[in-house]
């Protein structure tokens, strides 16, 4: 037994001598190949089932760099671009992963107070969560503005969890407006931001639901089908005829749906 015990001691005393001298570091010079010998870009970084894909400067150089979050685990992979303006040049940059806030079924990257900077909105129980991007002297880091945005009426800004909205300038102002889907998952509400007609300060995001029906086009949940028309709620069905991965719509019918 004290045989055992002095074996066991002599090896923690050298693993302990041995780590006070070996050092690790992170390195993306390894190259690794496949079967036909073609180098295999970022072979460490793990695999994606259902990424969403944003651009955002991480490390404050003004060359917009990638992230990636993934839907299945909830993961946000990172990348900087070492690449020119003209042409990218990604590389796994893990270190920047940690500074972003705990996210939920969607993420989609936008500047909503106009200081150059890509904030982050995210899903919560039906709604939306923002956080500000707060990053400075090339340290990221984001602060929690809204854990659920409301509109002007008090009702929270709607958006199933399984569906992906848009943050952008519908109305050609200079602020980002909100669309998604309806609670039916058929027709895209939009939400007007009213921070430029209110004279509101640019750090602001006021919404205002203002149209049922945007687009004048409706999606059926199970199949797909589209319906296409010049203003709602007159429609005409378009059937897919193909499936999801390889749509291909054919007029069938018009059909009338009430809003």
């Amino acid at each position: 037994m004290q045989k055992h015990l002095l074996t066991f001691s002599f090896i923690l005393f050298s693993l302990a001598g041995y780590s006070q001298w070996t050092k690790f570091y992170l390195s993306n010079d390894l190259k690794l190949l496949n079967k036909q010998n073609d180098t295999i870009a970022a072979p460490f970084t793990g695999g994606m089932l259902n990424p969403q894909v944003g651009m955002m400067d991480l490390n404050n150089d003004q060359i917009k760099d990638l992230v990636i979050f993934d839907k299945n685990g909830a993961k946000i992979t990172t990348y900087l671009n070492r690449g020119t303006a003209g042409q990218s040049d990604f590389i796994h940059a893990p270190r920047f992963e940690a500074a972003f806030p705990k996210l939920f079924s969607w993420m989609y990257l936008a500047d909503y107070n106009c200081d150059g900077k890509e904030d982050i909105f995210t899903s919560v129980l039906g709604g939306v969560k923002v956080y500000k991007n707060t990053s400075s002297n090339g340290n990221l880091s984001f602060e929690l503005i809204s854990d659920y945005m409301v509109d002007v009426d008090n009702i929270g800004l709607y958006c199933f969890f399984d569906d992906y909205p848009a943050f952008e300038d519908i109305d050609k102002d200079g602020d980002l407006d909100f669309l998604a889907f309806d609670v039916f998952g058929t027709n895209v509400w939009l939400y007007r931001n009213e921070r430029v007609e209110l004279g509101l300060p640019c750090d602001t995001l006021v919404f205002k639901w203002v149209d049922g029906c945007w687009g004048a086009f409706a999606e059926a949940e199970s199949s797909r089908n589209l319906a296409l028309g010049q203003a709602c709620p007159w429609y005409k069905f378009y059937k897919n005829e193909e499936g999801p991965k390889t749509p291909r719509f054919c007029v069938k019918k018009q059909i009338f749906f009430y809003i």
